[in-house]
């Protein structure tokens, strides 16, 4: 896994931004945990996030609509600290339910 791919997400204070972002546009969000498998160094998670679109997303105003969309993630774990995470997540469907795509 490389974190050089997305540089927003690089360390703690990375990740905090990007949370802070997310809770702007939707005050309201919650991440579900679907399920969770773990082996050796490595823990994939399948989750459902909702929420309203509230604040500003990417440049996208508020369109006051409920969102909800799933994704996976792939954490790498060395001495009990997450070294590397591989987010998918389905980021179309998210546009689609704010009003930016059609």
């Amino acid at each position: 896994m490389t974190e050089a791919r997305y540089p927003w997400l690089n360390g703690p204070d990375g990740v905090k931004q990007r949370i802070v972002e997310y809770c702007a546009a939707f005050p309201d969000l919650s991440i579900t945990v679907e399920g969770m498998i773990a082996e050796g160094d490595t823990v994939i998670t399948t989750w459902t996030l909702r929420g309203i679109h509230r604040g500003e997303f990417l440049g996208i105003a508020p369109s006051g609509n409920n969102v909800e969309v799933t994704g996976t993630t792939l954490h790498r774990v060395e001495g009990g600290v997450i070294v590397a995470a591989r987010v998918n997540w389905d980021t179309l469907t998210l546009m689609r339910q704010i009003g930016a795509l059609p």
